[in-house]
């Protein structure tokens, strides 16, 4: 039963990144494998890189930084 529950929150979570970064025009197939391999713990990852990205992309400034 473990197993089935690891397995689905794997998946879901692959599932939940891939539409995040499809809609934040990242890689889907990336994220969607970082989602399957490491489950809900990549959700903070990808938020950081989502931030990254917007910096680099000068759509935020350094002050505009918030936790």
């Amino acid at each position: 039963m473990l197993m089935l529950f690891i397995l689905l929150m794997s998946l879901g979570s692959a599932w939940y990144l891939g539409v995040l970064a499809f809609s934040q025009g990242m890689p889907v197939k990336r994220w969607a494998f970082v989602g399957a391999l490491m489950g809900p713990v990549g959700y903070p990852l990808f938020t950081t890189h989502k931030r990254l990205n917007a910096r680099r992309a000068g759509l935020l400034s350094g002050r505009d930084f918030r936790c």
